[in-house]
């Protein structure tokens, strides 16, 4: 099963208009990145407008919402294995994921998870419960260690940073077999 983690950007956090969404896979290797063109602007807010909106490169990423499906089933038509396991920080996103991407003609088993949930399933696998409280402490120490702070709310580079922080939390905390159970 290979695991993608994956980030959004949105208009506001009442209507979760999708500006834009990253993938970004375990090894690297099966990376996405699209900006909606159809979004609206006068429903974003103004942290939106100030810190989302200049990040933005319509020119190169930029596609109507009606393809956005198509970009992503071509995508995960590329990838080798048949179950994708998709993570995320926030539920948001995970809502969004489902109202653009979602088909009973999906040509993967894909399951959607919030990365929390997913560490206590880990956890538990391990028989490590007692390290549950860590989690979000040393997540969130590993999250603040990247590198490049211009690409803070960009959801291709944030979905990165929840990967590699993702990953450097699992070692520390001694957890086997990352996300591939």
């Amino acid at each position: 099963m290979k695991t993608i983690f994956f980030d959004t950007e949105f208009d506001n956090f009442a209507d979760l208009g999708l500006i834009s969404i990253g993938f970004y896979s375990d090894c690297g290797n099966y990376n996405l990145y699209l900006e909606n063109l159809d979004f609206k602007l006068n429903r974003c807010s103004d942290f939106v407008k100030q810190n989302i909106i200049p990040k933005l490169d319509n020119q190169k990423y930029g596609v109507q919402q009606t393809e956005l499906k198509d970009k992503f089933y071509n995508w995960i038509k590329g990838i080798p294995d048949e179950h994708l396991l998709f993570l995320t920080d926030y539920s948001g996103d995970l809502k969004i994921f489902w109202k653009h991407f979602y088909s009973y003609e999906l040509p993967k088993k894909i399951t959607t998870q919030h990365m929390y949930d997913r560490f206590s399933f880990l956890l538990k696998h391990n028989n490590m419960m007692e390290k549950h409280n860590y989690f979000m402490d040393i997540f969130n120490r590993n999250l603040s260690k990247e590198e490049d702070k211009k690409l803070i709310h960009h959801s291709f580079a944030d979905a990165k940073a929840n990967m590699k922080a993702w990953n450097h939390t699992l070692i520390s905390l001694g957890v086997n077999h990352a996300t591939h159970i």
